[in-house]
C-alpha cells in the first residue's frame, strides 16, 4: 500500500502524462464490481500487488508504471470506448465490405489522431481528425460510451472489452512462466514460424531476408526479435489465462455474491475463444495505430520506425500462435478434465481452428481500412496541408445542406482533448469556427501572443503530391521561410521567380505555418518532406536569411565556395 507522499508522486506524474483537464483516481479495490474480481485473480497470479488508476477524459491509453513501491497502472476509460468500437465493426454483419473497410478507415484515423494530440504535432492531429470525418461522410456508427458499457451484460464479450488491454499490460510487470513458454517456443520455434508468416503476408524476399537478419541480430529490440515476441506472447498468454479463470469464475458465481441487477450470461469456450482472438486483434491494431502517429508525428523517423509499422501485423500473427497453444491446454482441461482422449483435443484443436478462420476473415477487412489511414498517414507528399483539407471539408458541409449535429459534438470533444494535454493549436480553432458556421470563410487566427504566422511556398504538382519549394545551391536543399508581417515584397519577388522556375503544371502556393519557436517551423517543414531527405530551413528574421536571401538576389549563392553561416 502506497503511502499519500508516493501517492502524491505518482498524481503528479501522472497528470503531466495524462493531462489537466483528465480525471483521475486510484481505484476503489473495496467495491464488489467485475474489475476488482479481476484484478484479485491478477494481483494472485503475479503474486505481487498494484495500484490501479481509473483515467477519464485522457488520451485512449492503457500502460504501467514502474520504480515505486508497488507498480501503478493507468486505466482509461477511452480507451475503453474505442476498443468496444473496433470490436463492433469487426463483429458487425449489417454493412457491406465496401462500407465497413470505410468505417474501419475513419476509425483508425480518429484513435490516430486521438494518439497524435500527445506528440508534438497538433497539426496532423487536427487533418487526421478532419479526414476521419470526411471518410463516408454520412455514414457514423455511433460510439460506444463508458456508461452503455457498463450496462453490458456479462459475458465473455464484456470481459475481454473490459480487461483485456489492462491485463496485457499487467502481465508485463513480472515475468511470470518465463521457462515454460521458452522452451514452449524456443527461438527457432519463433524464427521458423515469422519466415512462414512473412511469406504469407508480403511478396518480398528482400524484405524477409532484412526482417529475419534483424530478427536475429536484434533479439530483444526488433519487433520480430524472439525476446520481443516472447515477452509480448506471455503478457498476451497471462491476460488470457487471468480472463479465464475470472469469466468462468464470474459467470458461475452465487447470484447472492453478485452486485444487485447484474445480469449474465452462460459460459461458452468457444465463445471466449472467439473474443479473446479478436482481444489480440484489436489489440494490434490499436498499437499499430500509436506506431503510425509516431512516425507520422517525427520529423525524421529511422527505417527501423518504418520498419516496425509495416511488419506488426507478422508479429501480431506471430504472437496469436503462442495464445492459441494456450487456448487449446486451457479449454481442454475445461472441457475435458485431466484426461482428455486424443480425438477430444483433436475435435477441440479443429473447433479453434474454425474460431480463428473466421477471425481472419473478419480482420482482413479491418487490415484493408488500417492500410488506407496509414496511407495519409504516411505519405507526407500526398496528404493535403491542413488549410486544403479543412476547406473541402468545409465545401462538403455546405454541400451537404444536411444537419452536422453530430460533427458538431465530435469536433468539440476532440477539440477538448487537445486543450486537456494542452496541445492546442491555430488549425483547432479553424475546425470549431467551421463546424459552428460553414459558411463562414476560414481565417487562421493566431490565438496566442506567443504563437507568429510564417508563411512558405508550396508546390502543388499534377500528380497530387505537395512539398515546400526549395532551391538546390552551392550550401545545399535550402527552404525559404517568410515571416508573416515581415519584407512582404521580398516575399512577392522570391515568389514570382520561383513560380517561373517550376515545370508545366507545377503551381506554387503559400502554406502558412503557426509556431512559437523556429525549431517548430523547422520541424513542421520536415514532417512535409520525403523521409531522409537533406535540407536546410532558412527563416526570416536570421542571420541566415539575410546572407542567402542577399546571394540569391546577387547570384552568388550558385557558386561553389560561397561563404556560409555555420
Amino acid at each position: 500500500m502506497m503511502d499519500p507522499d508516493e501517492l502524491s508522486l505518482v498524481e503528479d506524474i501522472l497528470r503531466s502524462q495524462v493531462g489537466r483537464s483528465a480525471r483521475m483516481r486510484p481505484y476503489d479495490r473495496t467495491l464488489n464490481s467485475p474489475m476488482n474480481f479481476v484484478l484479485e485473480r491478477a494481483e494472485k497470479q503475479l503474486g505481487a500487488a498494484f495500484t490501479v488508476y481509473w483515467v477519464e477524459n485522457a488520451a485512449p491509453e492503457v500502460f504501467c508504471l514502474e520504480g515505486f513501491s508497488e507498480p501503478v497502472a493507468v486505466f482509461s476509460t477511452r480507451y475503453i470506448e474505442l476498443w468496444a468500437d473496433f470490436r463492433g465493426l469487426l463483429t458487425s454483419k449489417t454493412f457491406a465490405p465496401d462500407l465497413l473497410e470505410g468505417l474501419f478507415e475513419q476509425l483508425s484515423l480518429r484513435l490516430i489522431a486521438e494518439l497524435s494530440l500527445a506528440k508534438d504535432d497538433p497539426d496532423f492531429a487536427a487533418s487526421a481528425f478532419i479526414k476521419s470525418l470526411m471518410v463516408k461522410r454520412g455514414i457514423t456508427k455511433l460510439a460506444n460510451s463508458v456508461l452503455s458499457l457498463e450496462a453490458e451484460p456479462l459475458s465473455s464479450a464484456y470481459m475481454a472489452c473490459w480487461f483485456y488491454g489492462l491485463c496485457h499490460e499487467l502481465g508485463h510487470i513480472k515475468a511470470h512462466d518465463k521457462d515454460l513458454v521458452r522452451q514452449t517456443f524456443g527461438d527457432d520455434f519463433i524464427r521458423d514460424k515469422v519466415g512462414t508468416i512473412l511469406d504469407e503476408v508480403f511478396d518480398s524476399p528482400a524484405l524477409r531476408e532484412e526482417a529475419l537478419e534483424l530478427a536475429r541480430a536484434k533479439p530483444d529490440s526488433f519487433i520480430l526479435g524472439a525476446d520481443v515476441l516472447r515477452s509480448e506472447g506471455m503478457a498476451d498468454i497471462f491476460a488470457t489465462s487471468v480472463l479465464f479463470a475470472s469469466t468462468v469464475e464470474i459467470m458461475h458465481r452465487p447470484s447472492e455474491a453478485s452486485p444487485a441487477g447484474e445480469e449474465r450470461l452462460d459460459f461458452d469456450l468457444l465463445s471466449f475463444v472467439w473474443e479473446m482472438g479478436l482481444s489480440l486483434g484489436i489489440i494490434g491494431l490499436h498499437d499499430r495505430c500509436r506506431r503510425i502517429s509516431q512516425v507520422a508525428c517525427t520529423p525524421s523517423p529511422t527505417h527501423r520506425d518504418k520498419l516496425d509499422v509495416l511488419l506488426h501485423l507478422v508479429a501480431v500473427n506471430t504472437r496469436l500462435l503462442m495464445v492459441r497453444w494456450y487456448l487449446q491446454m486451457a479449454g481442454s482441461h475445461y472441457a475435458f478434465g485431466e484426461s482428455a482422449t486424443a480425438l477430444e483435443q483433436e475435435k477441440l484443436s479443429a473447433a479453434i481452428d474454425s474460431v480463428m478462420e473466421h477471425l481472419e476473415a473478419s480482420f482482413r477487412t479491418a487490415e484493408r481500412g488500417l492500410n488506407r489511414a496509414f496511407e495519409f498517414s504516411i505519405d507526407r507528399l500526398r496528404r493535403p496541408v491542413f488549410f486544403q483539407l479543412a476547406g473541402e471539408w468545409r465545401q462538403a458541409l455546405i454541400e451537404s445542406g444536411r444537419e452536422i449535429a453530430l460533427e458538431v459534438v465530435e469536433v468539440k470533444q476532440f477539440c477538448e482533448r487537445a486543450r486537456s494535454l494542452g496541445r492546442w493549436s491555430d488549425a483547432f480553432d479553424v475546425m470549431e469556427s467551421v463546424v459552428s458556421n460553414p459558411a463562414k470563410p476560414m481565417q487562421m487566427t493566431f490565438s496566442s501572443g506567443e504563437v507568429r504566422g510564417f508563411s512558405c511556398p508550396w508546390v502543388e504538382a499534377p500528380d497530387g503530391t505537395n512539398h515546400p519549394f526549395g532551391l538546390d545551391t552551392a550550401h545545399g536543399h535550402l527552404i525559404f521561410v517568410f515571416e508573416m508581417g515581415g519584407n512582404e515584397e521580398v516575399e512577392k519577388i522570391y515568389s514570382e521567380v520561383s513560380a517561373s522556375l517550376l515545370p508545366a503544371g507545377h503551381q506554387l502556393t503559400s502554406v502558412v505555418i503557426a509556431a512559437k519557436t523556429l525549431d517548430q517551423v523547422r520541424d513542421a517543414i520536415a514532417l512535409r518532406l520525403p523521409l531522409n531527405e537533406q535540407f536546410e530551413v532558412v527563416i526570416e528574421g536570421t542571420p541566415q536569411f539575410d546572407l542567402y536571401i542577399s546571394q540569391l538576389a546577387d547570384g552568388s549563392i550558385w557558386s561553389i565556395g560561397t561563404s556560409r553561416l555555420t
